[in-house]
């Protein structure tokens, strides 16, 4: 996940933004070069050492297994940078058909490794998810003459990778510190409570994540070409935010509600008793599953403006909030459902704070004009 979402130093993002049509065609193809060169400098730098790393990691059963790790982040980089192409291309259509079709193949897979017990189904499946993606992307080009790239310019891209420097400079990092920020309420509840509640949290987390990131990322690519066209446009950027924003919260509120009141019994209800502390996390979990359902889908916003950085300096804060909030559960013994909250408020208060300082902005130039 670390290396995957910087392997093309975030130049994916900006394929979206140029004017011009072969300025994001030549932004596709450096992102999804410099992927591809990502991964080879991984497998330059794991093949040699893998038993070493795999036995600081704890892990040696990986060995052989972690060679595929350069394919994966190659193929990350190729459908990531596909992703935002087809949709700058408004081929929405093509975009959810490889969605479905990864995600097919990759529990096909994985199911079947599981029920013939094949020890890789797991890393099996998701490569091949990711080859079905690839491979399929790859015919939607040959088919559609809208999707084929022009002819790179050779020349002309470094300066085109200069103009868009600040993906590398800030939109890496904040991508990476959003990936921590993912990651560390499970390793934090693992290290000071239980591995049983480590599961419990990263059940709740699929559970109450896993079906909103499939609506906010497939609203997400949309909005994010809807205002990127706007913006070049210099259109009011807040007509189309007051709008997702006012639909998706009056779908949020009661969804929130409805979790906080009910999760643990309809968790208990499907999955049997001993998961009612999963039930018990999912309803702390409600406030943010409403805020990331509203303002998921226009994330992307930063990027249109080109503000990566506000969002990096609140990302830095926000990490270094939860950091405190595990310290003080630590200090004063609190249980782990109060470091969950305490995780809860602080992305909760990053993701409005952010859109509302957004929107104000918007305003504030607006105004200007």
């Amino acid at each position: 996940a670390f290396v995957s979402v910087v392997a093309s130093a975030r130049f994916d993002q900006a394929i979206m933004l140029p004017a011009e049509r072969a300025d994001a065609s030549d932004l596709a193809v450096a992102s999804i070069l410099l992927g591809c060169a990502t991964a080879v400098g991984v497998l330059v730098m794991v093949a040699p050492f893998q038993i070493a790393l795999l036995d600081a990691l704890g892990a040696p059963a990986l060995a052989g297994w972690i060679l595929l790790l350069p394919l994966s982040i190659a193929a990350a980089a190729v459908i990531q940078a596909m992703t935002i192409w087809t949709t700058r291309q408004q081929r929405f259509a093509t975009v959810s058909a490889m969605r479905i079709g990864q995600s097919a193949a990759s529990a096909m897979a994985q199911l079947a490794g599981g029920t013939y017990h094949f020890a890789g189904g797991l890393i099996g499946g998701s490569i091949g998810g990711q080859a079905v993606a690839v491979t399929a992307y790859g015919a939607a080009i040959a088919r559609d003459e809208a999707l084929r790239f022009s002819r790179p310019r050779w020349r002309g891209i470094p300066a085109l990778l200069r103009r868009y420097r600040d993906m590398p400079l800030h939109s890496a990092p904040e991508s990476m510190l959003a990936q921590a920020q993912v990651i560390l309420p499970s390793l934090a509840v693992a290290r000071l409570f239980t591995l049983e509640t480590a599961g419990h949290l990263m059940l709740a987390q699929r559970l109450t994540l896993l079906p909103v990131a499939f609506v906010t990322q497939a609203l997400g690519q949309v909005m994010f070409q809807r205002m990127a066209a706007k913006h070049a446009a210099e259109g009011d950027l807040r007509v189309p935010l007051r709008f997702i924003w006012s639909k998706l919260g009056m779908v949020a509120l009661p969804l929130a509600v409805m979790t906080w009141l009910y999760a643990e019994q309809a968790v208990t209800l499907v999955l049997g008793p001993k998961w009612s502390e999963c039930g018990r996390i999912v309803e702390t979990m409600a406030p943010y599953l409403a805020v990331v359902l509203t303002f998921g889908p226009t994330s992307s916003i930063a990027i249109v403006l080109r503000k990566q950085h506000v969002s990096l300096a609140v990302a830095v804060v926000a990490l270094v909030a939860k950091l405190g909030a595990i310290l003080a559960c630590i200090l004063v013994d609190a249980d782990y459902l109060w470091m969950i909250r305490a995780f809860v408020a602080i992305d909760t208060l990053q993701i409005i704070g952010l859109n509302a300082w957004f929107y104000r902005q918007l305003g504030a130039n607006r105004g200007k004009a």
